[in-house]
């Protein structure tokens, strides 16, 4: 049981990173398309 919980709160914590990144990401590309335009 105590395994999963640990599974779990790995894979919640690369899932938020991800998420960040991509936020990231996002943000960039909108901050790219201003300037470029």
């Amino acid at each position: 049981m105590r395994g999963w919980i640990e599974i779990f709160g790995t894979w919640k914590r690369r899932s938020a990173l991800r998420r960040m990144r991509w936020r990231g990401l996002a943000k960039a590309g909108v901050q790219i398309h201003l300037t470029a335009t």
